[in-house]
């Protein structure tokens, strides 16, 4: 089977500095969740900003295929939404107008709309989407930070520590509703949780002077 997306001989270092990663090949197949874990430090959010297009200084080489063809990585932002570790949302406007906002600028739908209330249910924070988002807390701008990422239409999503400022009961939803979501690729990195994806393909990594590894 064809991988989803496929990232080969990825070189990477920073302006003067380290080598992050050196020759490291990774792929995702359609309907597969993979865990990116490993210490802090080692790449992981370094990689699903490679992967977004959104990495813009140091050295970079590589090759990359998204359904067989190749295609640079700038161009991925089409086909996958990132949720990453720091919420980017407008402050001053309450949780549906975010997620107005979004759609707009993603020129989407109204599923678009059902879909992330939807998630925001899930989560348990609909009640407050009529409130401005500075009235959120941590956890709950998380939420809605997650819910308006998922609800995009695309067929990979990345996920950097998406569990950290949740709470539990959210964290298992979450997790269900990603184990049960058998038409889309996730890629997340964490360095905890991985007991809610049993199964689920584990890519550890290391500094360039040791092995990248992968464990089934």
């Amino acid at each position: 089977m064809e991988p989803l997306f496929s990232l080969q001989n990825l070189t990477y270092r920073y302006d003067g500095g380290d080598t992050i990663f050196q020759q490291f090949s990774f792929s995702i197949f359609s309907g597969e969740t993979v865990l990116l874990t490993g210490p802090n430090g080692v790449g992981k959010t370094t990689l699903l900003h490679i992967i977004s297009g959104l990495l813009d200084k140091g050295e970079l080489h590589y090759q990359a295929f998204y359904k067989g063809n190749p295609i640079q990585l700038p161009d991925m932002r089409a086909h996958l939404s990132y949720v990453t570790s720091e919420t980017v949302m407008f402050s001053k406007l309450t949780g549906y107008e975010n997620i107005e906002c979004f759609r707009l600028l993603w020129k989407l739908d109204q599923q678009y709309v059902r879909k992330a209330n939807e998630l925001c249910s899930l989560l348990g924070m609909e009640e407050m989407l009529p409130l401005p988002v500075d009235q959120y807390s941590l956890g709950t701008k998380q939420k809605l930070h997650i819910a308006i990422a998922l609800a995009r239409p695309v067929e990979l999503y990345l996920m950097d520590e998406p569990f950290n400022s949740l709470d539990r009961l959210s964290r298992d939803r979450l997790a269900e509703w990603i184990q049960g979501d058998r038409q889309h690729a996730y890629l997340i990195a964490s360095h905890v949780h991985q007991e809610r994806f049993p199964g689920s393909r584990i890519i550890s990594l290391t500094r360039p002077n040791n092995e990248d590894k992968i464990e089934k």
